[in-house]
């Protein structure tokens, strides 16, 4: 029998109901210091290292060690242990932790009087749909789903005294865009990008939540208080300010607010030449980070300043070029492409600009539909740019993690991993280095489940964006949690309802759970709101077949994999709609023409549960191993056999 707990001394920690008894007494431990007293029963003898504590106990989250030892107090509170004299938890000093008592393996335990036993995967389902539900229900309500997730790893928990839990992680701000006074919104894009760019160099410092573009320009011309604010975000503290531009001087007024009572904390004005603009960042940084008892990184390389430029003209070609890329329209796309070739042209030294001209040309490759081909023109221009940047400024994160993706996109998994997490070293907290590595995990890496620890914390960084809504629903999707996806799916349309990819990432979920009518609702709508685009439209495609409606299904694929039509269906997502079709035949065949043609989606829908009726193939085993996806797909038969195994059991 498989154990379900630990008798530790006179405790017994009980793994399925997630609970603790000292005889028939239930000791009240908050979640993570469960996990805290079960990651050392389960090690036990040896030492749990602070790095290990941190991966398990806070799900790979951002907190420093001092945060583990805080920890292993409330935990020693709670079970009575004298860290002087201790019976249960030892410290190693500088390493991490080891637990003293004996911890023998029990099994499961008879359900106590007032307990029902459930399966732990469905006790697992349950409280992991709540938790997004929980999201969902706070954004109804008018909070946000940031509250849910901020809750859960970063906010301070009741201690054992039965302190009130606190929403908000105490080191945490949003940089909202200063006010533009210079008169005239053809300066807007100055004062944005010197917002985003303090909002970047904030993200340098480990300890600080700093909530992600999007979310803080949520708040652009809008006149909320920041208590709100703070309420939306969940943060303790807002940056604000103002720029006044007179040809090369600047003005710049920022004032650090705290959120709980809008006290300001500190406030100042500078004034300053155009060139300076990024050493004035930096002052800026750096006195938030001493106000915040935070330590900004000294070491140049990892300064902002050391990747910008010092001439104005190309600076302020940069920002309108990042004005225009991030709109992701394609014309203005295109004019920001034209801007960063004129900022290189005048500064060729600027590395920042060489980032943003290699992203604007994958967004630009989303948009158009070529982004998941490496042998497409616009790869060749990128991997230049991108080399070029990290040649400037070994330390650029981006840079570094952009490259990670692109040798995911040609196959290079392992050279992916490393590039990915060197980024993450360099900057933890970068939204592209966690949407990346979150790309990364729920495609090809693993543990697969690290991809929802990566889109969790994106989301939490960006709770106001739709498309970080929209990660967390494929990162659930793809590695099987339906239910959580459909949670977080129909989360990511409560924060735009205009948003295709919303309804597409949620119907998904709903065709492999076989809720067809519902997928078939979802999928017009995500249709609909593409214009027609033939990934939206190939899983309204699989919710007809689904649901039993052939003839509808027939005739839309015959619409949509029409090769004379520029925008239809990649080989590999046309083996995903024949597959559901039921055409084995025809979907094997797709995914050997997607090898052949290097089709970068190729390698993650591989473990998709469409394709377990393939899984005997000898074809599509070749494939699987040509891709190093043995262990994804055995985790899709896994996980799907164990849900049907639960619900034969219901």
């Amino acid at each position: 029998m498989s154990s379900s707990g630990y008798r530790v001394g006179d405790l017994v920690i009980d793994d399925g109901q997630q609970r603790v008894w000292r005889g028939d007494v239930e000791l009240e431990l908050p979640e993570l210091s469960f996990r805290f007293l079960l990651a050392l029963a389960r090690a036990a003898p040896n030492v749990v290292t602070f790095d290990a504590l941190i991966d398990t106990v806070w799900s790979g989250a951002v907190v420093s060690p001092e945060t583990v030892t805080q920890r292993a107090k409330l935990l020693r509170e709670v079970l009575g242990d004298d860290s002087q004299a201790p019976r249960y938890i030892g410290a190693v000093r500088g390493r991490g932790y080891r637990l003293l008592a004996t911890a023998e393996p029990l099994t499961a335990p008879e359900p106590r009087a007032s307990e029902q036993p459930a399966p732990a995967i469905e006790r697992t389902q349950r409280w992991r749909a709540a938790a997004v539900i929980g999201g969902v229900l706070l954004l109804a309500l008018g909070a946000t789903l940031a509250t849910q997730w901020h809750g859960r790893n970063a906010s301070a928990e009741s201690s054992a005294n039965g302190a009130a839990v606190v929403s908000q992680p105490p080191r945490s701000i949003a940089v909202l865009p200063f006010v533009n006074l210079s008169g005239g919104p053809e300066n807007e894009h100055f004062s944005d990008g010197l917002s985003e760019e303090l909002l970047n160099r904030l993200t340098m410092i480990p300890e600080l939540h700093v909530v992600a573009r999007t979310s803080s320009f949520y708040f652009k011309g809008k006149t909320e208080n920041v208590r709100k604010i703070g309420q939306m975000l969940g943060v303790r503290h807002v940056l604000e300010g103002s720029v006044r531009r007179e040809g090369d001087q600047l003005r710049v007024t920022a004032q650090l607010v705290s959120t709980e009572d809008g006290y300001r904390l500190w406030s100042h004005s500078f004034d300053r030449h155009l060139a300076d603009v990024f050493a004035l960042q930096d002052e800026i940084a750096r006195t938030v980070a001493e106000k915040l008892e935070l330590t900004l990184a000294a070491d140049p390389d990892a300064t902002s300043s050391h990747r910008m430029t010092r001439n104005p003209a190309a600076l302020e070609l940069y920002l309108r070029g990042k004005q225009e890329y991030q709109s992701w329209e394609l014309e203005r796309i295109d004019k920001g492409i034209e801007y960063f070739e004129a900022a290189r042209r005048i500064d060729p030294d600027f590395a920042a600009v060489y980032v943003s001209q290699a992203e604007a040309l994958f967004a630009r490759a989303q948009v158009t539909g070529e982004c998941c081909n490496l042998m497409a023109p616009w790869s060749g221009p990128r991997q230049i740019l991108l080399h070029r940047a990290v040649e400037l400024d070994p330390r650029n994160a981006d840079a570094i993690a952009s490259l990670g993706l692109d040798l995911m996109l040609a196959r290079d998994f392992a050279g992916a991993e490393r590039e990915l997490h060197r980024a993450e070293a360099i900057n933890p907290n970068g939204e592209l280095v966690l949407r990346y590595l979150n790309m990364y995990y729920h495609g090809v890496g693993w543990p697969p489940d690290r991809a929802i620890d990566y889109a969790r914390r994106q989301f939490k960084l960006d709770p106001l964006n739709p498309l970080a809504a929209v990660n967390l629903t494929f990162a659930y999707w793809q590695t099987h949690h339906y239910e959580e996806a459909v949670a977080a799916g129909k989360a990511a349309i409560a924060l735009d309802p205009n948003s295709w990819r919303g309804y597409w990432a949620l119907d998904a979920a709903l065709i492999d759970l076989g809720r067809y009518e519902e997928a078939i609702v979802s999928a017009r709508k995500a249709t609909a709101l593409s214009g027609n685009n033939p990934d939206a439209a190939g899983d309204l495609v699989v919710a007809y077949a689904g649901a039993g409606r052939m003839d509808d299904a027939r005739k839309l694929l015959r619409q949509i994999d029409d090769p004379s039509n520029k925008a239809h269906l990649r080989p590999a997502f046309r083996a995903y709609v024949l597959a559901g079709l039921g055409d084995y035949e025809g979907a094997t065949a797709s995914l050997e023409q997607a090898y052949r043609e290097n089709d970068g989606f190729l390698h993650e829908c591989l473990h998709y549960k469409i394709f377990m009726p393939l899984h005997a193939d000898p074809r599509f085993q070749k494939l699987v191993h040509l891709l190093h996806q043995e262990r994804r797909v055995q985790h899709t038969r896994d996980m799907n056999q164990s849900r049907s195994a639960v619900a034969a059991a219901k």
